[in-house]
């Protein structure tokens, strides 16, 4: 199949404009983005905002609303303060109430956050943001012992460790990220309780100082992720659920300063590579991974595919392979290999019928 560009996208599959101000080309673009300043000490004077809005509305254009709270490095707070949480829910209310109100048709979503998917760099970790770490600790380790011989750090007790400290440590840094990554997603829930269909949450993340594909993949593979939209920057990996944010468009949309139409795959993905929904925070683990990740993507198309959504990525893939995953995903294993698919592993998984990796990297050798 040729390379061809997509069609023009539509509400549905947007390509918003993101940039200065009145830009003198939005050619290709069919939605603009829109900033209005809704930090703590803002007047939320948006009458500039409201009218650009409807003359883009007269011209045609649908608009991304950029609702800048300045989560997480600006909240004065912690996270847990009820009048803070309050003050940005005033925003939230003005916004709904004098912006939307008219406009809600010509609305695609509410950009709520945009900046590093890495959320620890600049976490507060004030005290109950220390205490909500170590109960999260509680929940995924047995005890102190189960969590020195994942993560490789001593420690007398979970509720001793300190998430600073944590980050000194390449396996630690990895399993602090997954925590403030679900503080942040549980925030961005919280936030937009109120929000509707014409209304969807987006958040702008940038996965560019994240160089493993397997580590940025499982930061996003959050549930609460089915009900807000991500735009990626950087990413190592085509997301089929993500918009593409100043980088190669993606399939359902883009967000980005210059037009770049969206390109086709010559050769559609039939290898997909199973992501377990198990964290891996071993440095060792993802790079073993990576290293298949990037061995067989030099040579072929592939598609990282989530296993708690096995069922539903491997659509199209002819081969997966699954290094390790739950006695759940077996069972939908044995469905694809019914269906007349192949599975490589590494390990004897004890399926009806598997193939050893080793076979099938040798082959993409010869």
């Amino acid at each position: 199949m040729d390379t061809t560009e997509a069609e023009v996208p539509t509400k549905s599959f947007p390509y918003v404009y993101l940039g200065p101000s009145d830009p003198s080309n939005l050619e290709g673009f069919n939605a603009v983005s829109i900033n209005l300043d809704a930090r703590l000490d803002s007047s939320l004077k948006w009458e500039k905002q409201l009218e650009r809005a409807i003359n883009y509305h007269k011209e045609g254009y649908n608009i991304l609303w950029e609702l800048h709270f300045g989560l997480f490095k600006e909240l004065h707070l912690p996270l847990s303060d009820t009048s803070q949480y309050r003050s940005l829910n005033i925003a939230i209310d003005h916004f709904f109430d004098y912006i939307l109100k008219d406009l809600s048709e010509v609305t695609i979503g509410v950009s709520i956050y945009k900046g590093p998917i890495d959320f620890s760099h600049n976490w507060s970790w004030e005290m109950d943001q220390v205490l909500n770490f170590r109960g999260w600790l509680s929940e995924r380790f047995k005890d102190h012992h189960a969590f020195i011989n994942e993560i490789g750090i001593q420690c007398s007790s979970l509720l001793s460790i300190d998430p600073k400290e944590l980050s000194k440590n390449e396996n630690g840094k990895n399993l602090v990220r997954f925590y403030c990554m679900q503080a942040a997603v549980d925030y961005f829930t919280l936030l937009t309780t109120r929000f509707e269909a014409d209304s969807l949450p987006f958040v702008l993340l940038d996965t560019s100082m994240i160089d493993s594909p397997t580590h940025a993949f499982q930061l996003l593979d959050f549930e609460d992720f089915e009900f807000i939209q991500a735009a990626l920057k950087g990413a190592p990996f085509e997301s089929s659920k993500a918009i593409a944010w100043e980088s190669k468009p993606f399939i359902n949309g883009y967000i980005g300063k210059e037009y770049k139409a969206y390109q086709k795959p010559k050769i559609e993905p039939k290898i997909g590579i199973v992501i377990p929904s198990r964290a891996l925070f071993d440095v060792k683990e993802i790079h073993f991974y990576d290293e298949i990740i990037k061995k067989i993507e030099s040579r072929e198309s592939i598609k990282l595919i989530s296993e708690k959504n096995i069922t539903i990525d491997w659509q199209g893939l002819e081969v997966l392979i699954a290094i390790d995953i739950e006695s759940d995903s077996k069972r939908k294993l044995e469905g694809f290999i019914a269906a007349g698919g192949q599975v490589y592993t590494k390990n004897n998984l004890g399926l009806s019928q598997e193939l050893p990796l080793t076979n099938y990297l040798n082959s993409q050798e010869g």
